[in-house]
């Protein structure tokens, strides 16, 4: 089928010989677990054939604590991209894990918004008659002021790369829920920033971390 084939096309890539570029340590770490592509050879040979890099990321002004304690109200923002290209998002999982922190009464009276999918805005039901507004696509002057005007952010990747957008989410000052992924830990992301809570990617891990981090926004230090 598709999937096998283009499984094939990717081995024989990784098998030519090439100098590999990796956007993260994180992802350099991964292939060198599984000897993949300059690491089939070992990590010496890897090494030597290989370099990482941190990808840039959009320029938030950093939040003060002042301006994080002035705020009036609170809301949420999903990383939501619910097409079919984009599955490594987890937004089905995601959504239920939002529905059920609702549910059990973490997100009371908070605005919950996504952002990422195509098309105009629209609203799912989220149950406790909450709903998620999908925002449609802004520009990236106007994105970077909706993340600063965020205190959770939810975002989802089911690879080992750490992903820009909860990275983004946290320089925004953010407390920022994302998963796990073999070596990408909770450790190695709560490394790059303290706003980043990485737990396993489960319904209900990633409830509990939206509930978690839904009771630390008020840490306006942390934050800024």
């Amino acid at each position: 089928d598709r999937r096998q084939r283009q499984m094939c096309i990717r081995d024989r890539s990784y098998a030519a010989p090439h100098f590999a570029l990796f956007s993260s340590e994180l992802l350099r770490g991964y292939f060198h677990a599984h000897r993949i592509g300059v690491y089939a050879a070992g990590k010496r040979a890897g090494d030597s054939a290989s370099a990482s890099f941190q990808n840039a990321i959009t320029d938030v002004a950093p939040p003060t604590v002042a301006s994080l304690a002035g705020r009036i109200g609170r809301k949420l923002l999903f990383y939501a991209r619910p097409e079919e290209h984009a599955a490594r998002n987890m937004f089905e999982l995601g959504l239920l894990a939002l529905g059920r922190a609702v549910n059990q009464g973490a997100l009371s009276g908070w605005e919950l918004n996504g952002i990422g999918a195509q098309g105009g805005a629209r609203r799912i039901g989220l149950g406790s008659a909450a709903e998620l507004n999908l925002l449609p696509r802004t520009g990236q002057g106007a994105y970077a002021s909706l993340l600063r005007d965020h205190d959770l952010g939810l975002a989802l990747m089911y690879t080992p790369h750490p992903s820009l957008v909860p990275i983004e989410m946290a320089s925004a000052g953010m407390v920022t829920v994302t998963n796990t992924f073999e070596n990408k830990t909770a450790e190695a992301m709560a490394a790059i920033s303290g706003n980043l809570v990485a737990v396993e990617p489960t319904l209900e891990a990633i409830a509990a971390g939206v509930a978690d981090a839904a009771a630390a926004v008020d840490d306006y230090e942390r934050r800024a």
